[in-house]
C-alpha cells in the first residue's frame, strides 16, 4: 500500500471493490528487440540510440497476436523501461483523470447525474475562478462531457482543470493507488497555482434542465502532504523563474508524476478490458468506453468546438505524434486510426498510443517518451521539439507500423 493511502480516510465516493492490482498486468520480456529494429531506422533514430542517456528515452511496444479462436495474447518489448526514472507527464495525466471523471460521474448516476449533465463550478479555491458557462461550446453548457472532449481531442488545459475540481485531488490519487499505480501522483492543476491553491478543489453543482439542484458538492482541501514518488526529481543543470536564470536544476518533487509504463497500461485496460480480471478493469460502462475512445482517436475537425476548427492552429494530425509528428501537411493514411494521449512540456514529448490499420490487420500499442532540452534550461522555451523530438517520434511509429506489416501472419495467430 501507498504510504499516503494509510493516512486517507474512506471516502464515501467510491463504488468499486477495493483491490491492489499489478499496474502492468504483463511482464515486459524483451528488452533487445527494440534497440536493434531502430538501428534499422533512420538517422532522427540512430542519434537517439547514440545517447539515449541524454534524451532520457524511453519505449514500450505492445504486440497484439490472436490465436485461430481469436483468442488476445500480448507480448511486450521495451527500450530502457525506466518506471523509477522520472519524466514530466505533461498532458498525460488527462486520460487518467478523464477515466477517473467517468467513474465518479456514474457513482452519481441515482440522482441523476451523467456525464452530459449540467455543471457550475464556485470560485471558492484561489487560482481558478468561477464557471457557469462554457465559452467553447456551441451551447455553452458546461458538462463533463464537454470537458473530457475537449482535453482528450484537443488537450486543453482549463477542460483538465475543470475534471480536476470535479474528481477532487485527493479521491483521483486513492483511485490511482488502488489500481496499482502506486508511483502515480496526480497533484497540479495546469494553471499557476503552489502546492497549497493545488490541494484546493472548488465546489459544484450538477443542475437538470429547470436549472435545479440534482447534486452538490461543497470545496474540498485535501490536507494530506503528498511524499514524492521518487529519490531525485530534479532536471536540468538551470531553471529560469521569472526573468532571472537560477543556477539549480528544476525540483519537480511536487509536480506530477505518471510513469510511461502506467499510462501504456491504462491504454490496454481501455481497449481490450476482457484481458484484465473484472475487479481490475475500470468502473464504466461500455457506451463509455467508446465515447473514451471515440475522444482518444478525434480529429480536431470532427469536432463541434468552433474554436478547434481553425486547421492552421489546429490541423488533424495535431496530437498524433507517433506516426506524422508535427507535419501540418502530412498527408493522412486514412486506413490507420489512432488513439492516443501526449503530452509536451519542460523539454519532454510523450505519446502513448494504440494504432490499427484495419484493411492490413495491424494493431499495436506504442509509448515513448524523449527529452531534447540541449542548453539544460529548464522554462525558458528553447527545446529541440521540432528538430528532434518530433522526427524521433514518426519516424519510430512509422518504423513499428512497417514492422508489423512484415509479421508474418502465423507471428499474429498462433
Amino acid at each position: 500500500m501507498h504510504p499516503v493511502l494509510q493516512n486517507l480516510l474512506f471516502i464515501p465516493i467510491l463504488f468499486c471493490l477495493i483491490f491492489t492490482a499489478n499496474a502492468q498486468n504483463s511482464t515486459i520480456t524483451d528488452t533487445v528487440f527494440l534497440k536493434k529494429i531502430m538501428k534499422t531506422g533512420s538517422k532522427d533514430l540512430k542519434k537517439i540510440l547514440d545517447n539515449p542517456e541524454k534524451y532520457r528515452v524511453q519505449i514500450i511496444y505492445t504486440q497484439i497476436n490472436r490465436d485461430k479462436n481469436k483468442n488476445l495474447s500480448l507480448k511486450h518489448f521495451a527500450y530502457r523501461n525506466r518506471p523509477e526514472e522520472y519524466f514530466y507527464p505533461a498532458s498525460t495525466v488527462k486520460l487518467a483523470a478523464s477515466l477517473h471523471a467517468i467513474e465518479k460521474i456514474n457513482s452519481l448516476s441515482q440522482n441523476g447525474v451523467f456525464k452530459d449533465t449540467k455543471i457550475g463550478f464556485d470560485g471558492s479555491c484561489k487560482c481558478f475562478s468561477e464557471l457557469k458557462k462554457d465559452s467553447l461550446t456551441s451551447d455553452s453548457i458546461p458538462t463533463i462531457e464537454n470537458y473530457i472532449l475537449k482535453a482528450l481531442v484537443l488537450s486543453d488545459n482549463e477542460s483538465y482543470n475543470r475534471i480536476y475540481d470535479f474528481i477532487g485531488q485527493r479521491y483521483l490519487n486513492q483511485r490511482l493507488w488502488e489500481l496499482g499505480y502506486s508511483n502515480a501522483r496526480i497533484v497540479n492543476k495546469f494553471i499557476s497555482c503552489d502546492s497549497l491553491d493545488n490541494s484546493c478543489t472548488n465546489g459544484f453543482v450538477f443542475f437538470n434542465k429547470d436549472n435545479d439542484t440534482l447534486f452538490s458538492q461543497l470545496p474540498e482541501y485535501n490536507s494530506i502532504n503528498f511524499s514524492p514518488p521518487f529519490h531525485d526529481m530534479k532536471i536540468g543543470k538551470q531553471f529560469k523563474q521569472g526573468k532571472t536564470i537560477l543556477d539549480e536544476p528544476h525540483d519537480f518533487s511536487s509536480a506530477n508524476s505518471m510513469p510511461l509504463s502506467y499510462t501504456h497500461d491504462m491504454l490496454i485496460r481501455l481497449i481490450y478490458p476482457q484481458l484484465y480480471k473484472q475487479e481490475e478493469q475500470f468502473c464504466i460502462k461500455e457506451k463509455d468506453r467508446e465515447f473514451l475512445k471515440k475522444c482518444l482517436s478525434a480529429k480536431p475537425s470532427e469536432t463541434e468546438i468552433p474554436k478547434f476548427q481553425n486547421k492552421e492552429k489546429y490541423w488533424n494530425t495535431y496530437t498524433n505524434y507517433l506516426y506524422y509528428g508535427w507535419d501540418k501537411k502530412a498527408i493522412i493514411n486514412e486506413n490507420i486510426k489512432i488513439y492516443n494521449i501526449v503530452g509536451l512540456s519542460y523539454g519532454f514529448s510523450v505519446d502513448c498510443a494504440y494504432i490499427t490499420d484495419t484493411t492490413k490487420g495491424v494493431e499495436f500499442f506504442l509509448s515513448t517518451v524523449i527529452y531534447t532540452n540541449e542548453d539544460e534550461i529548464l522554462n525558458n522555451d528553447k527545446y529541440e521539439y521540432k528538430t528532434v523530438a518530433m522526427p524521433f517520434l514518426k519516424n519510430l511509429g512509422r518504423l513499428i507500423y512497417n514492422y508489423e506489416l512484415s509479421r508474418d501472419a502465423w507471428s499474429k495467430e498462433k
